[in-house]
């Protein structure tokens, strides 16, 4: 995790938005524009299907980044919190946010949400997150964070990325290797050097990008077994759960 905090740090003080958004070199307004789209498209129908009204709420963005999508759902809701490991991320955040007075940020231990208390959201959201994580532990512990958090009745969306490793055209590394490297505790360091010599990254992918692949079975145990109600899994290359914490 040191490592990946390492590259994250790095992406923030480099080029932040080409790292934390694919395509080409982004202007600051066309990469809150793609935010904003991008909150819209997540949330908008699963607000929809629940009949859920975020106006006057809480929510909370795990793996905020400089707050992106953060931004956004600060224009939805009453209140808007985003949290990352990366202290050189939220201080861009802060920076990019500062006329946003329900918008607060602020930096976390990359397993927890221990600064909030229990019941305190009403939404948990995280984009492009879990995806990054290369250790069981950590994405189990999030999930149940997740369900600490909200409020009986709340809701919650967060996903994982459905390809085992890196974009679509390179070579996927078999998952029964990939579950070796994950027990013998090399995962990481394979990770590193897939990314800088097979994808032909740089240190900062080769440091921030690799992380876990789990089943959608599995995922989904974990968000049973944190006490969710899991009502809805959709998509391929990025499938996201989502649902609901049961009320009594």
């Amino acid at each position: 995790m040191k490592e990946q905090k390492q590259g994250w740090d790095k992406a923030a003080k480099e080029d932040v938005m080409l790292h934390t958004l694919e395509g080409e070199r982004w202007t600051r307004d066309e990469y809150f524009l793609a935010g904003t789209k991008d909150a819209e498209a997540f949330a908008r129908i699963l607000f929809d299907l629940m009949d859920f009204n975020p106006s006057g709420k809480r929510m909370l963005d795990i793996g905020c980044g400089i707050g992106r999508v953060t931004t956004a759902f600060a224009d939805m809701f009453g209140e808007a919190y985003g949290v990352d490991f990366s202290p050189e991320m939220i201080a861009r955040a802060r920076e990019l946010s500062a006329n946003k007075s329900n918008l607060y940020f602020a930096i976390n231990d990359g397993t927890s949400l221990s600064m909030f208390e229990g019941e305190y959201f009403d939404f948990c959201f995280s984009y492009a997150m879990f995806q990054h994580i290369t250790e069981i532990r950590i994405i189990n512990e999030y999930i149940c964070e997740i369900g600490r958090v909200l409020k009986p009745g709340g809701i919650f969306a967060f996903n994982f990325n459905g390809r085992r490793w890196g974009p679509a055209k390179f070579p996927i590394i078999h998952r029964d290797f990939y579950s070796f490297l994950l027990r013998v505790g090399l995962l990481s360091k394979v990770a590193r050097i897939y990314f800088r010599i097979i994808l032909g990254g740089g240190e900062v992918e080769a440091l921030a990008y690799p992380g876990l692949w789990l089943s959608s079975a599995k995922l989904e145990r974990m968000v049973r077994q944190a006490g969710l109600e899991l009502l809805q899994t959709n998509g391929k290359k990025l499938v996201w759960f989502s649902g609901r914490k049961p009320r009594g």
